[in-house]
């Protein structure tokens, strides 16, 4: 259950393809089943659509442990003394 939950898009999309390969390959399903299946994977889609933009919403609105943490410079990459170490030189040479 932990699977659908994390990732309905892959179960989805595993559906989608796989309905219409069984019809091509032999699955003798009448047209009278094909068509509302089709129709429900329409509908799980909108299900599975809504799943990922709250998810996605969820995960923008979430506070970043590393935002509070890491300064402006260090994020940089650059330490303190860095920044005029290069300019120093080429003023020296």
């Amino acid at each position: 259950m932990t699977f659908i939950r994390t990732n309905p898009a892959r179960l989805y999309s595993i559906v989608t393809a796989a309905l219409p390969l069984a019809v091509y390959y032999g699955l003798d399903l009448p047209i009278e089943i094909v068509i509302p299946l089709a129709a429900a994977l329409l509908g799980l889609g909108e299900v599975v659509q809504r799943t990922e933009d709250r998810k996605t919403t969820d995960a923008l609105y979430a506070p970043s442990p590393e935002h509070e943490v890491m300064p402006v410079i260090g994020y940089l990459g650059l330490v303190d003394g860095d920044q005029d170490d290069e300019s120093t030189e080429a003023k020296n040479a």
